[in-house]
């Protein structure tokens, strides 16, 4: 839990979004505030619980491997992962770079946790 915790303080520090803002307005009432914040807090819950179900599968996933002989590291699909990361973060108007290293380093705890 320790690693997903600081997994997703490092990702609301690092990810940035590339958004197009259709329409500010210009004196945000503290009643819009308040709704984004809350909304901003379940995005992030949303995301670390998401985040600490893909991890928990990662034992049964170096199970799968044991019981297979494949090594925990597979460096090729592992490239192929961070290649389709890239490529649908273009699609969706993000940040490849922050996205390559989001998934970097969600394979890294992968490994780990395997």
């Amino acid at each position: 839990m320790k690693y997903i915790i600081l997994f997703v303080l490092y990702f609301l520090l690092m990810f940035r979004i590339q958004a197009q803002l259709t329409y500010i307005h210009p004196e945000p009432s503290v009643k819009t505030a308040e709704s984004h914040y809350q909304k901003s807090k379940e995005i992030t819950i949303s995301l670390a619980n998401l985040l600490n179900r893909r991890l928990s599968y990662m034992k049964d996933v170096a199970a799968f491997k044991w019981a297979n002989h494949l090594n925990i590291e597979d460096l090729e699909r592992e490239q192929v992962v961070l290649q389709n990361s890239i490529k649908r973060s273009k699609k969706y108007g993000l940040d490849s770079l922050s996205v390559l290293k989001f998934f970097e380093h969600q394979i890294t705890l992968a490994k780990k946790v395997q």
